[in-house]
C-alpha cells in the first residue's frame, strides 16, 4: 500500500487533483474517462478537444503548460505514439517538436501527457515562414527523399528565409523518417492540419503527433470513437 501511495504522490499533476482518478488499472471504461475529464474541467482551463483527446491548460513551475487527457482507447493510442516520439532520446531536442514535460507511466497506456504550451498559428504566418500554408505538401515532398538534394521547392514569397526553410524541411524529414514506414501515411497526412502546429519560443512546432496508420485503421475506419457523455455537452 505504501508503494502505491508513493507512486501516486509522484504523479506530476496539480496538487489539488485527485490522482487516484488517473490510475485506471486497465479499466478503460467510458465512466472512468468521464470522471477524470470532469475532474480536469473543474480544476483547469479547458482548451479544446478532438475525437479522442481533450486539452487542458495548467500552471506548472510558474508558466502555462498543457495536459492532454485521453477520452477513449483511441486517445490512449495517440498518447502512446506522441510520448514515444517526444521523449525519444534522438528526437526530443528536434526544434520542430513541442517539448514534452512528462507522461503517464503508471498505466499500461498513458492516460495523460504533459507538454509545453504553444500559441496557435494561422495561414498568413505559415506563408510568411514557409512560403505555403500547406505543411502537408511539404511533408509529402520530403517523406521519401534521401536529403535536401532530393527536394525542389518553389517558394512563392520572396520574404521567406531560405536557410530557415531548409532547416525546417530537414527536421521534418528526420521526424517523418523516425515513424515506422507501415504507419507513416496517416502521420504525414495529419501534418497538413494547421491545428496540429503552434508557435513556441518564436519557432514553429508540431503540437499534435499521435495519429498514425495503426490508430486510423484500428479506431477510425468504421466509425469514430465515442466521447464520454455529459462532459462537453455545453459546446
Amino acid at each position: 500500500m505504501r508503494v502505491v501511495e508513493t507512486l501516486l504522490k509522484e504523479l506530476p499533476l496539480p496538487s489539488s487533483w485527485n490522482k487516484n482518478l488517473f490510475v485506471l488499472d486497465g479499466k478503460y471504461t467510458a465512466g472512468n474517462f468521464r470522471n477524470l475529464l470532469l475532474h480536469a474541467k473543474e480544476r483547469s482551463t479547458y482548451v479544446h478537444r478532438g475525437s479522442s483527446r481533450a486539452v487542458f491548460r495548467v500552471q506548472y513551475d510558474g508558466r502555462w503548460t498543457v495536459l492532454k487527457l485521453a477520452m477513449n482507447r483511441a486517445g490512449l493510442a495517440q498518447n502512446r505514439n506522441e510520448a514515444a516520439l517526444l521523449f525519444d532520446s534522438s528526437l526530443k531536442d528536434l526544434p520542430i517538436l513541442i517539448p514534452g514535460i512528462d507522461y503517464d507511466t503508471e498505466n499500461s497506456l498513458p492516460v495523460w501527457i504533459h507538454e509545453e504550451y504553444a500559441t496557435p498559428v494561422n495561414d498568413a504566418y505559415l506563408i510568411s515562414t514557409l512560403g505555403t500554408d500547406d505543411i502537408g505538401e511539404l511533408a509529402h515532398l520530403v517523406r521519401d527523399a534521401a536529403g535536401p538534394a532530393d527536394w525542389e521547392l518553389d517558394v512563392g514569397s520572396a520574404d521567406v528565409d531560405h536557410e530557415e526553410l531548409d532547416a525546417f524541411l530537414t527536421n521534418l524529414h528526420i521526424l517523418i523518417s523516425a515513424v515506422d514506414a507501415p504507419a507513416r501515411d496517416a502521420f504525414v497526412t495529419d501534418l497538413s492540419n494547421i491545428g496540429n502546429w503552434g508557435l513556441y519560443e518564436d519557432r514553429l512546432v508540431l503540437v499534435d503527433l499521435g495519429v498514425d496508420d495503426f490508430v486510423v485503421n484500428r479506431f477510425y475506419t468504421r466509425r469514430y470513437p465515442k466521447i464520454p457523455r455529459r462532459v462537453f455537452d455545453d459546446e
